[in-house]
């Protein structure tokens, strides 16, 4: 047998040789921890927010200055139901959605006959609310707001469908005047 025949034949055998003579040692890496916090779970029941609300609005421009209170966009009605939504927004993570009908001068368009545009609302994180309809130029709308007790006050939001980009639009308060 030639010098290169044992030098292969070696090579073939090792590995077994090793392997049968002692354990395999592995490396052992930490398990990774997940530091993130959990998502804070909503504590709103749709009991809870269900009924007619009012308030006032307060739209800002781009450089972040007030376009008035006593303007034509200076109230906004709210009429939230527990019923599901007709017409679920897509890429809610939320899945439950309920009916809402939004009154925002200058930005809702009711369709005859009716004193609001049709709208869906669901419970956000904590104690907070999501009321989103479509603008008048295709866009969504957002109201972001905190609820304690009998009072809403928050942020909208202007979500653009073309582009995806997302922009404060101004603030708003309200308060329950009937369930």
């Amino acid at each position: 047998m030639g010098k290169w025949a044992r030098v292969a034949i070696a090579h073939c055998l090792l590995p077994i040789a090793l392997g049968c003579s002692k354990k395999p040692e592995f490396e052992t890496f930490p398990v990774p921890t997940d530091t993130t916090p959990p998502t804070p779970v909503s504590r709103i029941s749709p009991r809870e927010v269900v009924g007619t609300w009012q308030g006032d609005i307060v739209i800002t421009n781009p450089a972040g200055r007030e376009r008035g209170r006593s303007g034509r966009n200076s109230r906004t009605q709210l009429r939230l139901e527990s019923t599901p939504a007709a017409v679920p927004v897509d890429g809610v993570t939320s899945t439950t959605q309920y009916n809402a009908t939004v009154t925002m001068p200058g930005y809702t368009r009711a369709p005859r006959g009716r004193s609001g545009q049709a709208a869906a609302w669901w419970p956000g994180t904590l104690d907070s609310v999501v009321v989103q309809f479509t603008g008048q130029q295709g866009n969504h709308i957002q109201l972001r707001g905190a609820m304690s007790g009998n009072r809403m006050s928050g942020e909208i939001w202007y979500l653009s469908a073309g582009t995806g980009s997302s922009f404060q639009l101004g603030t708003f308060s309200a308060a329950r005047v009937r369930r």
